[in-house]
C-alpha cells in the first residue's frame, strides 16, 4: 500500500468450505491422512492449507517424471551403472521427504466459552500505512496469533539416524554408479539436475498467494470517508483511531511516542472516534482487486471538518504553526516490534 494509506477490511470463515471432508487430492497432494485412517478430529481441512495445485506440486510431479525418463534412456542405452544410479538417487529423494514429513499443528478452538471476544487486528506497515481487520477470535488465532507447532511423523531419534545412516548409503552408491556410467547418460543427468535446481528456485520465487490456499476465508473490503489515502502519518494516524475506535492499540504497537502531548492528543482522538459510526454504501476505492470495486459494504463515517480534525487538534495543542508535519512525521518512524517487510500486527 502506499505511504499514510489507511484500509479496512472484514475476513469471516466460510463455514460450507471449512466442513467439506477429505478427498483423495487432499491425501495426495496436501499430505493429509486418508479418510479411512484419520481420527474423527482430522478429518477436516485446516483452514490455511496448501494449494494442491500450486508450485510445488508441479515440481514434485516434474521430478517423477525426469526420473521415469533417465529410468527409460538407461534402459534404452543398455547402461546398468546409470540405471541403479537412478533408483539410488530417485529413491534417496523420496526416502528424505518420508524422514522429514511433518504436519502444522494450530491451537484449537476453545469450546469452553459460550463466545469469544473479538480479534481485531491493526497492521502497521513500515511506509507509516495501517491495515485494519475486523475478524473473529478464530481468525486471527489462524492468521496472526497461533503459535506454530510442527509435529513429524518420525520422532523417535534413533529411527532417524538410522534412516538418515540408510539415506546417506544411497546417496554415496548413487555418485559412484552415476561416475561410471556412459557418456551420453552424464548429459542426461547434468541436464536434469540443472532443470530441476532452477524449477525449485523458480518455485520458491513465486508469490506465496500461489502456495497456500485460503478459499476458507471471505475477505470484504470496507470503505472510509474520504478516501484511504492522507497526506501526513497524522491523517493517517487519525483515520486509523477513528475506525478502531481505540488507542490501545497504538501503545502496543509503539506507534506513536510516550509523551504527555502525545497522550492529550490521543485522548481528543479518542473521543472523537466514538461520536463517529459507519454507514451501508458503494466501496468505490479497493485495494485488492478481487474483492471487487462498486458493491455495497460498510463505509467509516469521518468526523465532521467543523468538529474535529487530526491536524488541527495537534495544532491546538502544542500551539503549531504550517510546516511542522514533516518533522511530526518522523514522530512514528521507530520501528513496531517485530516489524518485517510485511509489516507488524497489534490487537485493536
Amino acid at each position: 500500500m502506499p505511504p499514510y494509506t489507511v484500509r479496512c477490511v472484514s475476513v469471516t470463515i466460510d463455514r460450507e468450505v471449512q466442513e467439506q471432508p477429505l478427498t483423495a487430492m487432499d491425501t495426495l497432494f496436501r499430505g493429509q491422512p486418508g479418510a479411512a485412517i484419520a481420527s474423527q478430529a482430522d478429518r477436516r481441512l485446516p483452514l490455511v492449507k496448501l494449494n494442491p495445485l500450486g508450485p510445488l506440486a508441479w515440481v514434485t510431479l516434474l521430478g517423477a517424471f525426469v526420473s521415469f525418463a533417465l529410468f527409460v534412456v538407461s534402459v534404452t542405452l543398455g547402461d546398468g551403472m546409470s540405471l541403479v544410479a537412478t533408483l539410488l538417487l530417485s529413491g534417496l529423494s523420496t526416502l528424505v521427504g518420508l524422514s522429514n514429513k511433518w504436519e502444522l499443528r494450530l491451537p484449537r478452538k476453545y469450546t469452553g466459552r459460550a463466545k469469544l471476544p473479538p480479534g481485531d487486528v491493526v497492521i502497521k506497515f513500515p511506509n507509516k500505512s495501517f491495515l485494519v481487520v475486523f475478524c473473529e477470535e478464530e481468525v486471527a488465532r489462524e492468521l496472526f496469533w497461533a503459535v506454530e507447532e510442527i509435529e513429524y511423523h518420525i520422532q523417535n531419534a534413533t529411527a532417524y539416524r538410522m534412516i538418515s545412516l540408510f539415506g546417506t548409503l544411497m546417496l554415496m552408491l548413487g555418485v559412484i554408479m552415476l561416475a561410471n556410467a556412459k557418456l551420453p547418460l552424464k548429459f542426461c543427468w547434468t541436464g536434469a539436475y540443472l532443470l530441476l535446481n532452477a524449477a525449485h528456485w523458480a518455485a520458491a520465487a513465486l508469490p506465496q498467494r500461489l502456495h497456500w490456499d485460503l478459499s476458507a476465508f471471505q475477505v470484504e473490503e470496507q470503505g472510509i470517508a474520504g478516501g484511504p489515502d492522507n497526506d501526513t502519518y497524522m491523517d493517517a494516524l487519525g483515520k486509523a483511531i477513528v475506525v478502531t475506535k481505540s488507542v490501545d492499540w497504538l501503545r502496543l504497537g509503539k506507534a506513536v511516542p510516550f509523551t504527555h502531548k502525545w497522550d492529550e492528543w490521543l485522548a481528543e482522538a479518542e473521543r472523537a472516534a466514538n461520536t463517529c459510526g459507519n454507514r451501508s454504501g458503494v466501496v468505490d476505492s479497493v485495494f485488492w482487486k478481487r474483492t471487487g470495486a462498486g458493491k455495497e459494504g460498510t463505509i467509516w463515517n469521518m468526523p465532521q471538518v467543523d468538529c474535529w480534525t487530526a491536524r488541527e487538534s495537534w495544532d491546538k495543542i502544542n500551539g503549531c504553526v504550517d510546516g511542522l508535519y514533516e518533522d511530526i512525521d518522523g514522530q512514528g518512524d521507530e520501528p513496531t516490534v517485530g516489524a518485517s517487510r510485511e509489516g507488524s500486527a497489534s490487537n485493536a
